[in-house]
């Protein structure tokens, strides 16, 4: 280990003399103005920056051993305004800056002073800061540099040759009119979508710029923003091969809107934007976002073939908007989030397309239009959630994988008042809602009565369909609630109104008012009505057996006589009889051969017919035989005799002799009443044909 170490040291110490790779000298030298190889105009009053770099074949020499290079500024009128020397960075690049103040052409002359020896001579033009008048036509690329201002008037035409853009560091003031917008386009008779370049605010452009009541035509990408949050007012692009309008990495407000005919309407990159108020119509995407956040307010996509908004991992708020015309999707989302506020579907391949688990979109008081043929497709872990929505008479139409899930929500107001004070709003009252057996919320109705907006699932659709049963119960003491308790379908958003009342005569828990059956008697209020009987008393005639008793077994409930009457012969009264739940219109209530009034008299069940086989007194004889015998069922020592039994056997001897007699007589009526209805028939010599119709005579 001793040894190598000396060699090492010996290396670090010659190496500053060892030999190293020779460097290569540039090979030539170029002039770009503000990083762009078409920028050939700048706008008056423009700080002008002016990028001289060396080219190299090879691997350049590292900065200390690079000449400098020496910048000279040449204004229209041949005189040196500036000079500069500054030293390439390592990428052989030097920059020198100078704000112009006359228009015409300027040059930039740039010297490599190092070996060899590089010259370069690039020229610009200068353009006026006010452009109004005549139509201004751009044949290059023209610069608002930095610290310039450009006005435009309003009624302007702004033409551009292919290719050409307006790039804008400084500011811009374009303020048109309604009747006078400003118009920037082709210069050309015959124009077609993506003729020249755009309009595009650069990431070092100053605040405070103005894009006012502006069209743009013919265009590749209309506006495009990428700093400086220009307000952007009444702007319409129309037939552009890209995007009407982009923003990219920035924030910008923008308000009255509208692209037609572009690739996308809108394209949103990793930036924050307002829009209020804006038209998408006829492109293949409306919004088209990835990343960043977008807060859209009354916006309207129409017939386009991609989908109205299509977000990838970007946050995006809706409200008060249409998608419509035609198209694949209102919302195209990959693990999107977005809430989505009263918009409207209609006409469209789906409503909402989700995709992914990363996408959440939740849609309150929103509707479904019937030309819709999907109001969803989720897929692969989405969620979606529809709040209070509205949806076509065949309901809610959807696809989803089984890992996705779609729910609807409706809004529950609740309402107590007291029927007793005109329906006056009832203040304590505790409301309890369940979903199927669980309670899912509890509250007190405050001074108005009221309890407002509470969210309740209706429907789920996931791995298995789920349609919770709602219920309400409403409480407050010594107050009765007209159909309390009751169940609600949440297929919308519902107001419960529960009526309470201090008077519930029968204590049933329905007030008196909505109760069918006020005193609880077994009739109705309009059947006691129509028999003449008391609705607020359930004995009207005070003989101790209800109304609804008395009229079911065809007593008098109005006549308190029949209390004692025995209308079936049994030995019971029919006081006796409701008391012990016996029908007082059949002697035996239970069927089992015995009378009631005897199973009654010997302490049987009148109402239970096992009693008939059983054996009271354990004499070794059933109840019933010793009721056929006329002995106490109670009594061991009373039981049936032989002479009991010939009795009874002569008894029904004679009841079968009597129904032996009743059906020959009626065997012989019937044959004689067929004899007469026989027709008569002329018999001839030969032998009648028994099965041949009678002929006539």
């Amino acid at each position: 280990m001793r040894g190598p170490v000396p060699f090492l040291l010996a290396l670090l110490l010659l190496a500053p003399t060892l030999p190293r790779a020779a460097a290569v000298p540039p090979t030539d030298l170029s002039i770009l103005f503000d990083g762009t190889p078409d920028t050939v105009v700048y706008v008056n009053g423009s700080t002008v920056e002016a990028s001289a770099i060396l080219n190299f074949t090879g691997p350049p020499d590292p900065p200390p051993l690079l000449g400098d290079i020496a910048f000279q500024w040449g204004a229209p009128n041949g005189t040196v305004v500036a000079t500069a020397t500054v030293h390439p960075d390592a990428n052989g690049s030097a920059i020198s800056a100078y704000r112009v103040a006359l228009e015409g052409s300027w040059s930039v002359n740039a010297t490599y002073l190092g070996t060899p020896a590089l010259w370069r001579n690039h020229t610009f033009g200068v353009a006026p800061d006010t452009w109004s008048g005549a139509p201004v036509i751009l044949p290059k690329s023209t610069m608002v540099g930095r610290n310039a201002t450009l006005t435009i008037a309003a009624g302007m035409t702004v033409m551009f040759d292919p290719g050409a853009s307006l790039r804008i560091k400084g500011t811009v003031a374009a303020v048109g009119t309604t009747p006078s917008p400003i118009l920037f386009t082709a210069n050309s008779s015959s124009p077609v979508p993506g003729f020249w370049g755009s309009l595009v605010f650069l990431p070092e452009s100053a605040n405070g710029s103005v894009l006012d009541q502006v069209r743009v035509q013919y265009c590749t990408d209309g506006i495009t923003i990428a700093g400086g949050d220009p307000r952007i007012d009444h702007a319409f692009v129309a037939d552009a091969s890209g995007d009407g309008f982009r923003v990219v990495n920035t924030t910008v407000t923008m308000l009255d809107i509208g692209a037609t005919r572009a690739t996308n309407g809108l394209r949103i990159e990793n930036s924050t934007l307002a829009v209020d108020t804006a038209a998408f119509l006829h492109s293949k995407t409306g919004i088209l976002g990835f990343g960043g956040s977008g807060d859209l307010r009354n916006v309207t996509f129409d017939n386009a073939s991609w989908a109205g908004i299509r977000a990838s991992g970007a946050a995006i708020t809706v409200r008060d908007s249409a998608f419509g015309g035609g198209g694949a999707s209102g919302l195209d989302l990959t693990n999107a989030l977005v809430h989505g506020e009263r918009l409207s579907f209609a006409s469209l391949q789906n409503g909402v397309r989700a995709d992914g688990p990363g996408t959440s979109a939740t849609f309150g008081n929103s509707s479904f239009g019937s030309a819709t043929v999907r109001d969803f497709l989720v897929i692969n872990g989405a969620r979606v959630a529809v709040i209070n929505g509205t949806f076509p008479p065949g309901g809610e139409r959807g696809s989803l994988t089984t890992d996705s899930q779609v729910t609807l929500w409706n809004y529950l107001t609740t309402v107590v008042v007291n029927y007793d004070a005109n329906n006056a709003t009832l203040a304590g009252a505790t409301v309890d809602v369940f979903s199927n057996k669980t309670r899912v919320s509890r509250a007190i109705t405050g001074a108005n009565g009221t309890i407002p907006d509470q969210l309740l699932l209706y429907r789920r659709y996931a791995d298995a369909f789920s349609q919770p049963t709602v219920r309400v119960l409403v409480n407050l003491s010594g107050y009765a609630f007209a159909f309390n308790n009751r169940s609600l379908i949440m297929d919308q958003a519902t107001t419960a109104r529960f009526q309470g009342s201090v008077a519930d005569l029968d204590h049933d828990g329905d007030p008196d008012f909505s109760d069918l059956d006020i005193d609880g008697d077994g009739l109705t209020n309009s059947a006691e009505f129509a028999l003449g009987t008391n609705p607020r008393n359930w004995d009207t005639d005070g003989d101790g057996m209800p109304d609804g008793w008395e009229f079911d077994h065809q007593l008098r409930p109005r006549d308190a006589s029949d209390r004692t009457e025995d209308p079936d012969g049994d030995g019971l009264g029919n006081y006796a009889e409701y008391v012990l739940g016996t029908d007082p219109r059949s002697a035996d209530t239970d069927g089992d051969g015995m009378p009631d009034g005897w199973e009654v008299q010997y302490q049987l069940y009148p109402t239970n017919a096992t009693d008939a086989d059983r054996d009271a007194d354990g004499d070794g004889f059933t109840n019933l035989q010793e009721f056929l015998a006329g002995t106490n069922p109670q009594d061991p020592g009373s039981y049936p005799r032989p002479n009991d039994y010939t009795a009874a056997w002569s008894f029904l001897v004679g009841v079968i002799a009597a129904l032996a007699i009743i059906l020959l007589s009626w065997t012989l009526v019937r044959r004689n009443r067929r004899r007469r209805e026989t027709p008569h028939v002329k018999q001839d010599d030969a032998p009648a044909d028994e099965d041949a119709p009678p002929r006539q005579p």
